[in-house]
């Protein structure tokens, strides 16, 4: 109608205008846009805030000669606008009636909604009426609120329910909404059920709104767009916020985040859509996070374990050894060596290890001490199996934060959609930010995972994997197409750390509370959570109680590296012992040669000195 006003003046007003002064409550923002609005008209335009701007009434008053003064012959041509829904303008209607600003020649423009109070007192009958308007496309609607008893002064009301519950009827009223839709095809299965891991939310809030409509007996038309809207460089909004702040619609038919950043820009009313988005994964075997092998035990148990086995060879080591001396002269020959400290502790370990060992004790003392170390490996290694049994079917639970997540060997990906790409990019805590910079977008590489749902999907089949996805859209594909044993060990760690999804309104809309009321009866009456069953699936329940577990090399990582760093000790060793041979025997070698030679040397000098007697003997002197 603004943009008509010059046009539409003349048949509205039976004259021309020439000015028009505006007076609003909105942020600067708003009142720019109406500026701008007004100065289409071609008409000199002014918009004041109502409560900066009390003294402007007198002004206007002073200004068109109502002090005393003749009344300019132009005065017929001012408009004044007003707008209702601020909550000051009922005190400055009263201002203005007491300046008798109401009466000629001043003209108003008033948009009277549903969520007004302009009463109209008869004092001739008495009666006392209210007037309304019930939007685009609808009628003024004129209700009777009771009357005045002019002999007992005392006021009737015929219905003393509030607005929200009086006006409920709009007459047929078009409102505008808009839903976001993120795949083409979402627009012919808003209703069918189809695709329900698809636009989700737009499918469940799609009959919200169609409900919402009939219970205020208005129309709907919707427009579509394709993401939420997000603040732009020059702060403006994008998507659907960007229509509800330029007015294009009167609320948004896809629930939205409650987030601080949307907070001034639009309002939000108590009707939720619970579905979370978060990290969802399969809790990886407990093998892929910690060594199986020391697990059963407790490290105080691990540490008496090898004092027992320390007091053991301790007392082993003379045992043996004194049965030795004692029955050298039965077995020296096929014991020739006493034992030693190795083979004392290689009895020991073979006992342990319950794998036995060469020695047979012949001693009582030897004896009870061997049958000790078996009895008590035994109780030992029948614990530690039982607990390795029970680790290989356990799933780690030191996944709880998004930091064990981050530090964790998962895979970590995110379901490509507009709300993911943008609040993965949002966030400035290191761990949050962390996640997407070395996670989800390392740095460095092409290569990033997002992913389609159902690849995604597939993926945590397989495990290892933490995909971030709207949980009632992933529960849906897994229901459908993993086996009942796959369906256990499934875990959540939430990244928006956000409230859910809820209706949204322009703020200061004549329809908010109306719709607000709308909303609480579709959660009283089950329409809200009949949609909400039908098209979000429940984490799966794991019935299976017979899962089949496979032992892979993870699972042996921790036995495969004792058998490896045994292999490098064991060549060690041997290339030690090789090196001592081969010093030793060298070392013989040597001594040996030099005992020869000195010998062979002391045997010629003996020979010379015989030889030397025997001449002087047999010398003719």
């Amino acid at each position: 109608m603004l943009m008509n006003l010059q046009d539409d003046s003349t048949s509205l007003f039976s004259t021309v205008l020439t000015s028009v002064t505006a007076f609003d409550c909105s942020t600067d923002d708003d009142r720019f846009q109406l500026l701008r609005t007004l100065s289409k008209t071609f008409l000199p335009s002014n918009v004041l805030n109502i409560r900066q701007n009390w003294n402007r009434v007198r002004e206007i008053a002073w200004e068109f000669g109502y002090e005393g003064q003749d009344i300019p012959g132009d005065a017929h041509q001012l408009l004044l606008i007003l707008n209702l829904d601020c909550p000051d303008s009922k005190e400055f209607l009263y201002r203005l009636n007491r300046e008798m600003l109401f009466a000629a020649p001043f003209k108003w423009l008033m948009d009277i909604y549903p969520d007004s109070e302009v009463i109209i007192w008869r004092q001739s009958t008495g009666q006392v009426l209210s007037i309304y308007w019930t939007g685009s496309s609808g009628r003024y609607i004129i209700e009777d609120r009771g009357y005045w008893i002019w002999e007992t002064k005392r006021l009737v009301v015929k219905d003393k329910n509030i607005a929200s519950r009086r006006r409920k009827n709009l007459a047929g009223a078009q409102l505008k909404s808009c839903i976001v839709i993120t795949n083409p095809d979402t627009i012919n299965h808003l209703t069918d059920y189809q695709d329900r891991h698809i636009d989700s939310i737009t499918k469940c809030n799609y009959p919200w709104v169609l409900h919402l409509v009939n219970i205020l007996n208005a129309t709907v038309t919707f427009k579509q767009t394709n993401t939420w809207g997000y603040q732009n460089s020059n702060g403006s909004w994008g998507g659907m916020i960007g229509m509800l702040q330029r007015d294009e619609i009167d609320f948004g038919g896809t629930g939205s985040f409650l987030v601080k950043e949307r907070i001034g820009v639009i309002q939000y009313i108590a009707l939720s859509t619970p579905t979370g988005i978060r990290f969802i994964f399969r809790r990886p075997p407990l093998s892929s996070i910690s060594n199986l092998f020391k697990l059963p035990f407790r490290n105080s148990v691990w540490f008496s374990i090898c004092a027992l086995i320390i007091l053991l060879v301790i007392l082993q080591y003379p045992a043996m050894r004194l049965e030795w001396f004692q029955s050298i002269n039965k077995q020296h020959e096929r014991e020739p060596y006493p034992p030693n400290l190795s083979d004392d502790l290689l009895v020991i370990v073979g006992a342990v290890s319950q794998q036995g060992s060469w020695y047979e004790p012949r001693s009582v003392s030897t004896r009870i001490i061997v049958l000790m170390s078996l009895m008590a490996a035994l109780n030992l290694y029948a614990a530690y199996t039982a607990n390795i049994v029970a680790l290989l079917q356990s799933t780690t639970t030191s996944i709880k934060s998004l930091k064990d997540l981050l530090e964790s060997p998962l895979t970590l990906a995110a379901h490509d959609n507009v709300y993911n790409r943008y609040y993965f990019k949002s966030f400035k805590d290191p761990v949050r930010r962390a996640i997407f910079e070395e996670r989800i977008e390392p740095r460095g590489t092409h290569k990033t995972n997002w992913y389609a749902i159902e690849d995604g999907i597939e993926r945590i089949r397989h495990g290892q994997f933490a995909f971030h996805v709207e949980l009632g859209c992933a529960y849906k594909i897994i229901q459908e197409t993993f086996a009942e044993d796959e369906k256990c060990g499934f875990h959540e760690i939430d990244y928006f750390n956000v409230f859910d999804p809820h209706f949204i309104v322009r703020r200061r809309s004549p329809y908010l509370e109306l719709l607000r009321v709308g909303g609480l009866l579709l959660q009283e009456s089950g329409l809200r959570t009949r949609e909400l069953t039908r098209l979000y699936t429940k984490k799966p329940v794991c019935s299976s109680s017979n899962r089949f577990l496979s032992v892979g090399l993870t699972e042996c990582y921790g036995a495969f590296l004792t058998l490896f760093f045994g292999l490098l000790l064991a060549f060690g060793i041997f290339f030690t012992e090789l090196l001592y041979i081969h010093v030793y025997v060298y070392k013989s070698w040597i001594q040996s040669s030099c005992y020869a030679l000195l010998k062979f040397r002391s045997v010629q000098e003996k020979r010379s000195t015989l030889s030397c007697k025997h001449n002087i003997i047999n010398s003719p002197c």
